[in-house]
């Protein structure tokens, strides 16, 4: 399933080819699907026995965690699931926790605000681009695109979630992370979602942007990606 409302289907098709998916995709653009059985991360596994109910929920294994890939899956736990459903057996590790992305949900368009309020041109697009869109644009390291309203929006909670634990941005001098870290660790999530756009901050007035720093080739060494 692919509850993704920013890419088309062309693009879907293209991203499950590339990712050798050789089974069919079902798009959810309006995520209604993945709302009703509470998917929240792009990995998320669900597993249904005959009567529709849900029997396993999380990864397909264990191979990856928060900053660490390991050689090897040493447990399985997709393939356990499975065996264990078609066993009329219950499931021993019912539930586990996914490591992908979170879903961004998509919220009604609301009329815009008065001008004195934040808008992402104004305020969160600068900061987009002195600190993430060196290294999130296209044919770079980052796994998606912050080069515009629509990339930002799409992601939002996804941003909140690598700033909140420090993962990102990765110069923690960063103006984003000053006003993280001077706000109360129960406010952390509140402070970081307003200020990149998690609770949809309006689009506002584009204006002319400066030129992009030239694109450098990335040499990656000893960096484990985690599955988006």
């Amino acid at each position: 399933m692919n509850p993704n409302p920013k890419e088309t289907a062309e693009e879907a098709a293209k991203g499950a080819k590339d990712a050798g998916i050789a089974f069919p995709v079902l798009p959810d653009p309006k995520q209604e699907i993945a709302s009703r059985l509470g998917v929240e991360r792009t990995t998320e596994i669900l597993v249904f026995d005959p009567a529709r109910k849900i029997r396993y929920r999380g990864a397909v294994d264990d191979q990856y965690s928060v900053g660490n890939r390991k050689p090897a899956p040493q447990r399985h736990y997709l393939a356990e699931a499975l065996d264990a459903v078609l066993a009329g057996k219950p499931v021993i590790a019912a539930q586990t926790k996914v490591q992908g992305c979170l879903i961004g949900k998509e919220s009604p368009r609301r009329r815009p605000p008065p001008a004195a309020l934040p808008t992402y041109h104004k305020d969160v697009a600068p900061i987009l681009r002195k600190h993430c869109g060196e290294c999130h644009r296209a044919g770079e390291i980052g796994p998606f695109a912050l080069q515009t309203y629509d990339d930002a929006e799409g992601v939002s909670r996804m941003i909140g979630e690598v700033i909140e634990q420090g993962r990102m941005p990765l110069a923690r001098r960063s103006q984003i992370w000053q006003v993280v870290e001077r706000a109360a660790p129960h406010r952390r999530r509140e402070v970081h979602h307003a200020s990149l756009g998690s609770r949809r901050r309006p689009e506002g007035r584009s204006r002319p942007r400066p030129s992009r720093p030239p694109r450098r080739s990335t040499a990656i060494v000893g960096i484990s990606a985690l599955p988006t």
